[in-house]
């Protein structure tokens, strides 16, 4: 194993999120708390919508380049963390637990596709919830159009949206030809204080490349300018080498507590983060098959050590013997710890062959 020695790709220009606020009213207390109620006069539109992404979606606002974003969906509940040119991501659902941090490239690639490209007003106006709106039409890069109602006195900070010159409190586009509201049914001020620090509590950090969906030919050389393990996976069937559909969890233990996150690989390929200071035990499992644990021991690697990448390629074997089964639950295949003297992370191949004896053992006896 060895550490990446990894360039950055561009110098990242400090990003403008947020219009700012017009002059013709003076700018509302901060913190504020804004939450909309989305509806559809076709139910089929509506039901999709409630369940990818939800019937409520709530903002917390804290200034100009510093606000959350929570909206809770069927599938999961999704949040969002914005703090300068930062961008936390969240998501929890039934199958998956799964964060993301993007920063320099990685956001500004993001970014780089907003649903609205232009702006134009109108002389519409409108209160909304006690607040004077302006009103203007988006248009997207196909020319269609999306109606806007916005407080030009409150920051924008629905952050793919940022050519909006102001909040939006309520939002009309079309989904197969039928209109999806956004509209802002409180705008509070509240008594809170910026706080992510439920960010990647119990969840897989992915990698930003892995979570945007992009290949290492796209963005060129990167780096993530962060102590992390970057675990390039793939899982695949013994049998005939291919990629196999399989569920990644993964179980963090730093001083005394745990956290647990899991996510469905599709396609048996996964990209994510391991951090310094913690024992990390992730399994590979797929219904029909025996499963596979590896444990990677992070403790001893202190931080400013910077990026390190780790490709590692886990087979599957069809079984549905329980010895074997409860075997390989229980008995890592792999352990690996940090080596302070080579900076590297190095497995121990005598114990992998021991469990590999014994696999074989079962194996022929349960024949």
């Amino acid at each position: 194993m060895k550490k990446s020695r990894i360039a950055p790709l561009v110098a990242f220009c400090s990003l403008m999120f947020f219009a700012s606020c017009s002059n013709e009213e003076p700018a509302m207390t901060l913190p504020l708390e804004v939450q909309y109620h989305i509806n559809s006069p076709d139910p089929d539109v509506e039901k999709m919508v409630f369940t990818y992404f939800g019937d409520r979606v709530t903002y917390q606002i804290f200034s100009d380049s510093m606000f959350t974003v929570q909206r809770n969906a069927e599938v999961g509940l999704y949040q969002e963390w914005v703090h300068g040119d930062s961008l936390w991501i969240q998501e929890k659902g039934k199958t998956y637990a799964v964060s993301c941090l993007l920063d320099g490239v990685f956001l500004k690639e993001y970014l780089s596709s907003p649903l609205i490209e232009s702006f134009i007003e109108s002389e519409k106006r409108e209160v909304i919830m006690g607040v004077n709106c302006k009103h203007g039409w988006g248009l997207t890069a196909e020319n269609d159009s999306i109606e806007v109602y916005y407080a030009p006195n409150i920051p924008n900070a629905w952050m793919n949206q940022n050519v909006v010159p102001g909040m939006p409190l309520r939002y009309i586009y079309k989904v197969r030809g039928a209109d999806v509201i956004y509209e802002a049914d409180l705008v509070n001020t509240i008594d809170a204080n910026f706080d992510r620090s439920m960010w990647g509590r119990n969840t897989i950090e992915q990698s930003p490349l892995a979570y945007l969906g992009l290949t290492d030919d796209t963005l060129g050389t990167y780096d993530l300018h962060r102590d992390v393990v970057n675990v390039k996976l793939l899982a695949y069937d013994q049998e005939t080498d291919n990629l196999l559909p399989v569920n990644l969890s993964l179980l963090s233990e730093v001083q005394g507590s745990t956290e647990q996150g899991n996510m469905n690989l599709q396609e048996g390929m996964a990209e994510f983060l391991l951090h310094p200071g913690a024992k990390h035990t992730f399994m590979v499992n797929a219904i029909g098959y025996a499963p596979k644990k590896i444990v990677i021991d992070l403790s001893n690697q202190s931080a400013g050590l910077g990026q390190y990448d780790l490709e590692m390629d886990v087979g599957l074997f069809k079984t549905n013997n329980g010895i074997i089964l409860e075997y390989l639950s229980d008995t890592p295949m792999g352990i690996a710890e940090f080596d302070t003297e080579t900076e590297s992370i190095v497995f121990d191949l005598e114990y992998t062959s021991a469990v590999n004896e014994e696999l074989a053992r079962l194996v022929e006896l349960n024949k």
